[in-house]
């Protein structure tokens, strides 16, 4: 097979079929996380959860997580990325914020195989 030949339509349909294939396995293998919102007790889960629900109101205020350092600026918590999203998914589908982070969790779970896959 050359490199700078197309694919044909039949190529792309298999690909495409094995990518939603992937992608229900891993929605499937992960499934609970959408519906559970259980934190568990060996794991970083209630500090991401903590960060995300004290986020809520007080994003752009400068000591809005007053635990660390006398007040420390969301952009400079550990990992922000995460506590946001989980805080956008609670405030977007009014959900606890422990769903919102499951939910999350679960997303990148199952999305993470798919994007290697299409690379």
């Amino acid at each position: 097979m050359e490199l700078d030949k197309p694919m044909g339509r039949r190529e792309v349909l298999s690909t495409v079929a094995y990518g939603l294939i992937l992608l229900w396995l891993n929605a499937y293998v992960c499934r609970e996380l959408f519906v559970n919102q259980t934190a568990w007790m060996n794991s970083m889960h209630g500090f991401w959860i903590a960060l995300a629900e004290r986020a809520g109101d007080s994003w752009r205020h400068a000591a809005w997580w007053p635990y660390w350092d006398c007040g420390i600026p969301f952009e400079a918590t550990y990992a922000p990325l995460i506590p946001a999203v989980t805080a956008l998914w609670s405030t977007l589908r009014a959900v606890p914020p422990a769903l919102a982070f499951n939910a999350v969790t679960g997303l990148v779970y199952c999305l993470g195989p798919l994007s290697l896959f299409v690379m």
